[in-house]
C-alpha cells in the first residue's frame, strides 16, 4: 500500500439492532442510502494522464475529461464535538445569529456556524470566513419573490461586511453568493430575505435579489 493510502484513514459505520424492536417488527432486512466517495481513487488520478469516464446511460456525448484535480478524500465533518454542534444548529433560525446582543456578536455566531462546515486543514476557507467583520439585520419593504400577483411584502436584510484584506485579492463577491443561499435555508418559507454584501474597503459590493426563504414550516 503507498503512502498516500496510508495517510487516507476509512470512516466505518456500525449499525445497532434493539433485540425488542427486531422481535416486534420481526426485521430480517436493512435498505441503506449512503453517500459515499471513491476512497483514494482521486489519489491516484492524474490530470496530465489521459483518463476515459463513462456514463450508466445513453446520452450524446463523445468524451468526458478531467479538467482540474479532483478534491482528496476527507474524512467526515460530523466527529466527536462538530457531530454535536451540527445537531444543536438544526433547530436555529436567522433570529438567532441576531439575540447575540451587538453586530459583532452576530458576527462571531455566524462565522462559529460556518466553521462547522469546513475542513479544519482549509486554511483559505477558514480565513474568508474569518474575513466577516459585522453581521446587521433591518426590516424593509419590496415586491415579493413568489411568482403570481404582484404584492408588497416585508423583507429582512440581512447586511455582512466584509474585510477584503483576508481574501488576498479576490473579490469577496462568491463567498457573499454563497451565504446568500446559507443564510435562506435558516429563512422560514413565508418570510422574504435579502442579503447585502459590504466590504470596510469598498463598502457595498453586492446588493442580492429578494428571495423567499427555504426553511420547512413544521
Amino acid at each position: 500500500m503507498s503512502k498516500k493510502k496510508q495517510d487516507y484513514s476509512r470512516t466505518e459505520l456500525t449499525i445497532h439492532q434493539l433485540e425488542a424492536l427486531q422481535e416486534k417488527h420481526q426485521i430480517s432486512h436493512i435498505n441503506v442510502y449512503t453517500l459515499c466517495t471513491n476512497g483514494w481513487l482521486p489519489l491516484e488520478l492524474n490530470k496530465e494522464r489521459k483518463i476515459d469516464f463513462k456514463l450508466d446511460k445513453y446520452v450524446p456525448v463523445d468524451t468526458i475529461q478531467l479538467l482540474g484535480q479532483m478534491t482528496k478524500p476527507r474524512p467526515p465533518l460530523a466527529e466527536l464535538s462538530n457531530a454535536w454542534a451540527l445537531i444543536n444548529h438544526l433547530n436555529l433560525q436567522y433570529l438567532d445569529f441576531w439575540q447575540q446582543g451587538d453586530e459583532k456578536n452576530a458576527a462571531d455566531a455566524l462565522k462559529d456556524i460556518l466553521h462547522i462546515y469546513t475542513y479544519i486543514a482549509d486554511p483559505l476557507l477558514s480565513k474568508q470566513i474569518s474575513a466577516i467583520t459585522n453581521v446587521t439585520m433591518y426590516a424593509t419593504h419590496d415586491r415579493s419573490p413568489i411568482l403570481g400577483e404582484i404584492f408588497i411584502a416585508r423583507v429582512v436584510v440581512i447586511r455582512i461586511e466584509m474585510d477584503e484584506l483576508f481574501f488576498a485579492g479576490v473579490s469577496p463577491y462568491l463567498f457573499g453568493c454563497v451565504l446568500e443561499q446559507f443564510i435562506g435555508s435558516f429563512v422560514s418559507q413565508q418570510m422574504a430575505y435579502q442579503v447585502e454584501l459590504c466590504s470596510i474597503q469598498r463598502g457595498v459590493i453586492n446588493k442580492g435579489s429578494v428571495l423567499q426563504g427555504r426553511r420547512p414550516i413544521i
